[in-house]
């Protein structure tokens, strides 16, 4: 009650207003690019991929996330005018993830319009704010650099690999994304799944434990395996210590405050970083 649920007809008036906004922006960025792959795109594929992305945020507690989607698209449309297409802002979005948000704000008692209201405030802010950001940043050392390790080391390899994928979009010259293609790993990959989730419905798992391991096989170990960990510790230990119900319920608040102060401790770092980065040392 009084949550300030926006009407289901303004909603979806303010979603199709929105994707017409990129569709019509990529269409006068990109003229060549085919028109109905947009639509399809912005109208039909965005609420689709985003319904069942939010059916699988309730289920498995993670997104189902269609690989390659994108870049598919514009390799088998044939366009060949040159890499603009990759940098249009294409309506393709999943907003499933952010059904999660209603949930939080049920929980936190917010608002609907207090929420949109934050919103407005923070991004001039950030916008403003990020500009002072970004100059010391290159104040400090050029960017890729040894201050920056990450931006050194994996920079080079995303930007290797996405210029794999623009490839397919040239015209003429060396197609690297047609010869890094290996039909037979492709073929295989996919028989392995297939067969992998008949396994489990042939043992009578969950199908979560498909979705789970299809999920997992993407991220980093040291991501993965404290998750992991956490999750062996949280069902055999502290499930048994405080039972089922009450475990559940301690779950929301324990992950909250981790997060918290996981935050607290990035942001404290960064800032004894950036000062000792920012600090000159005379050698006298």
């Amino acid at each position: 009650p009084n949550r300030g649920d926006i009407p289901v007809p303004i909603a979806i008036g303010l979603f199709v207003f929105s994707m017409i906004g990129f569709i019509l922006l990529c269409n006068w960025l990109v003229p060549a690019f085919p028109v109905w792959l947009l639509v399809v795109f912005g109208l039909v594929w965005t609420p689709l991929n985003s319904y069942i992305s939010a059916r699988m945020v309730g289920l498995a507690g993670t997104p189902l996330v269609f690989p390659y989607i994108r870049e598919a698209s514009f390799v088998l449309s044939r366009y060949n005018q040159g890499v603009d297409i990759w940098f249009a802002p294409i309506p393709l979005h999943d907003f499933g993830p952010t059904t999660q948000l209603f949930r939080e704000l049920e929980l936190t008692g917010t608002r609907i319009p207090s929420l949109i209201k934050a919103e407005l405030l923070a991004i001039p802010i950030a916008i403003i704010c990020s500009l002072f950001y970004w100059g010391f940043f290159w104040y400090i050392e050029p960017i890729p650099s040894t201050a920056y390790p990450y931006a050194a080391k994996v920079w080079p390899l995303e930007t290797t690999y996405r210029s794999l994928f623009m490839t397919a979009t040239l015209e003429g010259g060396t197609n690297w994304l047609f010869e890094a293609l290996k039909p037979d790993w492709i073929i295989g990959g996919f028989g392995a799944g297939v067969g992998l989730y008949g396994l489990t419905t042939f043992l009578g798992a969950s199908p979560l434990l498909f979705y789970g391991f299809v999920a997992g096989v993407g991220n980093w170990p040291h991501l993965v395996i404290p998750q992991m960990i956490g999750a062996l510790v949280g069902r055999y230990h502290f499930r048994k210590k405080y039972g089922e119900e009450r475990w559940r319920a301690y779950v929301p608040v324990l992950a909250a405050g981790f997060a918290c102060g996981m935050g607290l401790s990035l942001m404290l770092c960064v800032g004894f970083v950036f000062i000792t980065k920012a600090v000159t040392a005379l050698p006298f």
